[in-house]
């Protein structure tokens, strides 16, 4: 990854949107990333040219967990995972066998949590990354929740995480149910699904 693809990462990672630069997580005015030397790379928050946060990025962190984003984007069911692990090996996505047993076990892990593994078991309307829009100071702005099903009249937003808890994360599934609800869904559920290399746990998330 270089320094643009980081800027890009720490943006998905705290939900930052045109109209809520400064609501809900560290004041960001601009995103100033370091020259002087390679990853771990830092990532300075300023406003008014004033630093007020600093970030650690680990490079193969952030890689793994884009990995195991996209996959999960890709897995509609429980049974299909082998068949999608297959498809990103052929299209050259893992860097050896260990990583790919290692994304293999990390994800038969996260199966173990009773409600996630509901979600992928076949019965559900579902809407992988797709794209909400919405004017934001007469500008269209899109939105993409990880995974949105519904069934029986109830919709689901869920949004994969794959690092440590944050109160951001919360307010950008909350978003996300906000819009669902303008689109006339009556009963909105929103969760927040962290997912590691030993299990995995789900926040459910409340307007």
């Amino acid at each position: 990854l270089g320094e643009h693809e980081a800027a890009i990462e720490f943006i998905n990672l705290w939900g930052i949107t045109p109209d809520n630069l400064n609501d809900g997580h560290p004041s960001v005015g601009a995103i100033i990333l370091r020259n002087d030397s390679d990853f771990p790379v830092f990532v300075e928050l300023a406003q008014d040219s004033t630093i007020t946060n600093r970030y650690e990025f680990d490079e193969e962190a952030v890689k793994h967990g884009t990995l195991l984003h996209l996959i999960y984007s890709e897995i509609a069911t429980q049974e299909e995972t082998e068949e999608v692990i297959r498809r990103f090996r052929t299209e050259g996505y893992f860097d050896s066998l260990q990583q790919e047993e290692e994304v293999r076990q990390t994800i038969a892990m996260s199966w173990n949590h009773p409600l996630a593994s509901t979600w992928f078991d076949g019965t559900w309307t579902l809407f992988r990354e797709c794209s909400i829009l919405q004017t934001v100071h007469d500008e269209v702005v899109k939105f993409r929740p990880d995974r949105v099903m519904v069934k029986d009249g109830t919709a689901v937003v869920i949004d994969f995480k794959f690092g440590k808890e944050h109160s951001a994360y919360d307010e950008q599934v909350r978003r996300y149910m906000r819009l669902m609800h303008a689109m006339n869904y009556t009963r909105v559920k929103g969760y927040l699904w962290y997912i590691a290399n030993d299990g995995s746990c789900v926040k459910e998330v409340q307007l």
